[in-house]
């Protein structure tokens, strides 16, 4: 195609990570212009100096500022006002789109752990739990179109591909979210959850019924994100950094003006907590500012609008503070 994710993504070598920025590259792709640094992130070059004091940022498409222009996104705006602060600080922010906590924590261990990093921020969205990306499919159907040179020819061509894509993606994802495929899937990464871990199991079936809280109600989902925050938690005591879990809440109320995931919240701050990983909800201060207001698209309740970034930015900037993390050192 003439520009599309094909463009900067590619398979990578590692199957927990499944695919990746190309490194270097540049093109138009998740309705922003995407420009990958040397190590194929989102963000400026690492800093070098000695003195560095590194923040890396984990995270799916919010993180990354899907549909969001360049420096927009809340990993941005935090390294430009830490900068203010303090010259040395450098966030690097290794998030991309569609990934989940299980892909976020393989990228961290093969790209992150070099980085020397002090703290570990990651970006909770709530679709975490379930599987939301068809990228790497994507990047197969990619390679047998282009056998179809007709098709790469025309905008016609492109446009059709450009559908058949999001048919094909809505597909994968419906498949990929049943239960039984979901097990089947990753078995190996579903962490037990014990029979007398009664506050847990009571929060399961209090969790809502819509999506994504449905999600939630499901043993195995809930035992996936345990496995990742587990490896996150044993890479924190291996390499000495601190964790910060950020979690982003859906962009919606029910027709009472109420927040549908609560349940959701509570079960995701369960489980880091009993890893000592901090959280951090941003839900109480987006309802201040009204969470549909928040909505970059009317019609998504998922990716935050950049004042949302910039209330997520503030708000990690506050925490950072409390936890007087930012004196200087």
């Amino acid at each position: 195609m003439a520009a599309g994710k094909d463009l900067v993504l590619r398979q990578s070598s590692d199957g927990d990570i499944a695919y990746e920025l190309i490194p270097g590259s540049e093109g138009r792709a998740f309705k922003t212009d995407v420009q990958a640094n040397s190590l194929g992130f989102r963000s400026p070059e690492p800093s070098q100096a000695d003195d560095v004091r590194r923040i890396v940022v984990l995270g799916d498409s919010i993180s990354f500022g899907s549909e969001l222009p360049a420096n927009t996104a809340f990993p941005d705006r935090l390294r430009r006002s830490l900068r203010r602060r303090d010259h040395r600080f450098d966030v690097q922010n290794l998030s991309l789109s569609g990934y989940d906590t299980l892909q976020e924590v393989a990228v961290f261990k093969r790209h992150g752990v070099p980085l020397d990093s002090q703290l570990v921020i990651v970006g909770f969205c709530l679709n975490d739990a379930g599987v939301v990306s068809a990228n790497l499919e994507y990047l197969e159907r990619m390679r047998t179109y282009s056998e179809q040179s007709w098709l790469l020819a025309s905008r016609l061509g492109q446009l059709i591909l450009v559908l058949l894509d999001r048919l094909q993606g809505r597909r994968f994802e419906a498949a990929a979210n049943e239960p039984e495929a979901f097990r089947t899937r990753y078995g190996a990464q579903i962490d037990v959850i014990g029979s007398d871990e009664h506050e847990l199991r009571a929060l399961l079936e209090d969790a809502a019924e819509q999506l994504p809280s449905a999600w939630y109600r499901d043993e195995d989902r809930v035992g996936r994100l345990r496995n990742a925050f587990t490896e996150l938690a044993q890479l924190r005591d291996t390499h000495g950094f601190r964790v910060l879990i950020v979690v982003f809440p859906w962009l919606e109320t029910d027709p009472e003006g109420r927040y549908p995931h609560q349940v959701a919240h509570a079960i995701i701050a369960h489980e880091a907590m009993r890893l000592h990983l901090p959280v951090l909800d941003l839900l109480g201060v987006f309802q201040r500012r009204g969470l549909v207001d928040l909505r970059n698209d009317p019609d998504d309740p998922t990716h935050p609008s950049p004042e949302g970034h910039e209330l997520a930015s503030e708000a990690i900037e506050g925490w950072l503070a409390r936890a007087d993390w930012l004196r200087s050192r």
